[in-house]
């Protein structure tokens, strides 16, 4: 497993080429099929630090978060649905607990 930060501009570029998606998001995972099976993570600090200063929380925590959310990603979770969404957040808030 590979843990990569990467800028805006990276971040938007593999947002719309591999998930076909326009603009900024905060985490993206691939899943390598194999043995072991391995993949990447790749997450925009910029993105992090932008919404902890709006919402009043620690940077550092906020990325923190941003491990965890990829991780979930990576084990197989979604989060396309509001349900799956509030599932993922709480598994992130436990995990940072």
């Amino acid at each position: 497993m590979v843990i990569t930060c990467i800028d805006s501009r990276a971040m938007r570029q593999v947002n719309r080429r591999f998930l076909r998606h326009r603009g900024l998001t905060d985490v993206v995972c691939f899943r390598y099929s194999g043995e072991p099976v391995s993949g990447e993570i790749l997450i925009a600090p910029a993105f992090a630090r932008a919404y902890a200063k709006r919402r009043g929380l620690s940077y550092r925590q906020e990325l923190a978060r941003y491990v965890i959310h990829g991780l979930l990603h990576w084990k197989g979770y979604d989060d396309k649905t509001p349900a799956q969404r509030r599932r993922m957040r709480m598994m992130e808030d436990k995990l940072l607990a």
